[in-house]
């Protein structure tokens, strides 16, 4: 039996509203209904499953640049940052855009559905609020990357904190989010 994300009342695994306070869940819901509050983590090898979704979701955002080198129409030392701008910004507006929804919508991004991980409130369970995800976990540690030295530091502390026993980057930490198995 899994109890309900909002008023913690029985529910049944797989039904579409509680039958208590009328809580419509989500389909990202039912992937946290399925485990316990103990059991919530990543199985396999989640600094590697975590790594792979932060690889695809990089090829992805970059996906937009290289379709812009594909059909440049000179060679790029003479082509101008404004033009190759242009070219390129529609894309990466596009993907990116799909990505910010997929984030806030369901908690994944395309490289976490492909590895099959769901990032949660570490506390409720549920799909966490767009200004955590956006914000506290996705903006707020980009920060100390503009200062070299601090940046490479703060990205291997970063990642160091995942290895832990509860499995959550600093990133977790800050915004109360956990990555989860689909």
């Amino acid at each position: 039996m899994s109890t309900c994300f909002s008023c913690g009342n029985a529910a049944q695994p797989g039904t579409k509203r509680c039958s208590y306070c009328g809580k419509e869940f989500h389909h990202t819901h039912f992937i946290v209904f399925k485990k316990k509050k103990e059991e919530k983590s990543v199985s396999g090898n989640p600094v590697l499953r975590r790594f792979s979704a932060s690889v695809i979701d990089t090829l992805y955002m970059a996906a937009p640049f290289l379709a812009g080198l594909f059909f440049l129409e000179q060679p790029l030392a003479e082509t101008s940052v404004g033009q190759f701008a242009i070219q390129t910004w529609f894309l990466f507006v596009i993907f990116g855009a799909l990505q910010l929804f997929l984030l806030v919508h369901d908690g994944q991004t395309v490289g976490k559905k492909m590895m099959k991980l769901a990032i949660v409130d570490h506390k409720t369970n549920s799909t966490p609020n767009a200004f955590r995800v956006l914000f506290l976990r996705t903006a707020l540690p980009l920060i100390p990357f503009v200062l070299p030295v601090i940046g490479v530091g703060f990205f291997i502390v970063n990642l160091a904190w995942m290895l832990g026993g509860e499995q959550r980057c600093l990133h977790d930490y800050i915004a109360g989010t956990n990555v989860i198995d689909e």
